[in-house]
C-alpha cells in the first residue's frame, strides 16, 4: 500500500525522515559546561577531571580508554528545575510537607526523576529583539504586554502545552561570568510575576530563559514570584541558562522543543541539552 502524501505543515513532513535535512534546522539551546562557568554562589562548584587517562592501561592492539569524574549539582549550566526545587511555608508543590517530601537522600516528592520529557511547541519571546537591543539592561523587566505583542507580531495564539523561552540577550555573556552573574549577585533581566501568572493561565508546559534566575531579579530582593507561581502553584518546570542567540539570529519564533532531564532520583534539578527543530 502506498503511503498517503503528507498534508501541509512542517510537522507532517517528518513522515519523510529521508528528507529531514532538507526540511528542518536544529538549534542547540544549551550552554557549554566548564569549571569557570557562571555558578550561583549558593551552589557547589563544578569540577571535571580525567581519573583514568589514555595510556594508564592497554588492551590488545594498543587499545586504551579514558574515563572522567564529574562533581556537580543539578543546577549547573543549562538545567531544568524540578517542581520540588522550592517550597512555600513548609510545603512543596501539591501540598506535601517538606518533612514528608525530603530527606538527606533527596526529595521523595517532586524530584527531577518524576519530571517527564519536555516536548511541545516552543515559542521564542525575544524581548531584546522587540526593543531593538543586543541585550537588555540588568534592571529590565519583561511584561505581559511585551509577551502578547511579540506573539501578535508573529500571528501566534497561545495554546496549552506551549513552552515559552525568554531571550534577554544575556546568553552571549556566558563566557564572561563576571558580567553574566557576579558571585555577589546582581540585577537580572527577566519576566515579572504577572508574566508568571499569565503563563499559568495559558497552561504552559514549561518556561525558560537565558539567565541564571529566569525571572527579573533585583539585588537584595527576597521574593521569587515566578518560581512560586510556576513551580509551586502550577507545576510548570523552569529552564535556566539557555543559549537563545543562534535561534534568535535565524529569526525563528515557533519550533518543536525537545528536552529530557536526567532521571536522578531525589534530585531538585538536572542539566539538560535542549534542542529546537524548525523549518529551514
Amino acid at each position: 500500500m502506498t503511503a498517503p502524501e503528507p498534508s501541509s505543515g512542517f510537522a507532517s513532513s517528518f513522515t519523510r525522515l529521508d528528507r529531514f535535512d532538507e526540511i528542518a534546522s536544529v538549534w542547540d539551546l544549551s550552554q557549554p559546561m566548564f569549571e569557570e562557568m557562571p555558578i550561583h554562589p549558593r551552589h557547589p562548584g563544578y569540577m571535571m577531571s580525567l581519573r583514568t587517562r589514555h595510556g594508564d592501561s592497554y588492551r590488545k592492539d594498543g587499545y586504551s580508554a579514558a574515563n572522567d569524574l564529574i562533581i556537580m549539582c543539578g543546577h549547573h549550566g543549562t538545567h531544568v528545575d524540578a517542581l520540588g526545587h522550592v517550597s512555600i511555608n513548609g510545603c512543596l508543590h501539591g501540598g506535601v510537607s517538606v518533612e514528608q517530601g525530603q530527606s538527606g537522600r533527596g526529595l521523595s516528592s517532586g524530584d527531577i526523576a518524576s519530571t517527564s520529557a519536555i516536548v511541545g511547541r516552543g515559542l521564542l519571546i525575544d524581548a531584546a529583539g522587540l526593543r531593538g537591543l543586543n541585550a537588555l539592561s540588568p534592571d529590565a523587566v519583561i511584561t505581559v504586554d511585551e509577551v502578547e505583542q511579540i506573539l501578535a507580531i508573529r500571528n501566534i495564539s497561545p495554546r496549552p502545552g506551549d513552552i515559552y523561552l525568554f531571550r534577554s540577550g544575556w546568553g552571549q555573556y556566558w563566557d564572561r561570568p563576571k558580567i553574566y552573574y557576579p558571585q555577589d549577585g546582581c540585577p537580572q533581566p527577566g519576566p515579572n510575576g504577572d508574566v508568571g501568572r499569565w503563563l499559568s493561565a495559558h497552561g504552559a508546559r514549561a518556561a525558560g530563559a537565558d539567565t541564571m534566575a529566569f525571572e527579573h531579579y533585583e539585588t537584595g530582593r527576597n521574593t521569587m514570584p515566578c518560581h512560586t507561581e510556576l513551580l509551586f502553584k502550577s507545576g510548570i518546570n523552569i529552564i535556566e541558562n539557555l543559549n537563545l542567540e543562534d535561534i534568535a539570529a535565524a529569526n525563528v519564533a515557533e519550533f518543536l522543543f525537545v528536552a529530557s532531564p536526567l532521571k536522578m532520583r531525589g534530585a531538585t534539578g538536572s542539566p539538560v541539552r535542549p534542542i529546537a527543530i524548525g523549518a529551514s
